[in-house]
């Protein structure tokens, strides 16, 4: 059985947003979907880590005026 109190930030982050999402489902018939991204950036280059493994493309950061900063793909 796993010790939840030796998680970490990242899984306490999902926990929370996913037990959020599911105390708005009780009350609404709205659903919802959830995307993930799981960033590295390693000497300066930035990648998914859930990208197939075989692509050493780096991602991009962008940045715009309305949305803010985001990382392009």
């Amino acid at each position: 059985m796993l010790d939840q109190n030796k998680f970490g930030i990242i899984p306490r982050a999902i926990e929370h947003l996913f037990f959020g999402l599911q105390k708005l489902m009780h009350n609404t018939e709205q659903g919802y979907t959830v995307y993930c991204s799981f960033l590295q950036i390693y000497n300066e280059k930035l990648f998914d880590l859930f990208q197939d493994r075989d692509t050493n493309k780096p991602l991009n950061i962008r940045e715009d005026k309305y949305t803010g900063i985001f990382v392009e793909g």
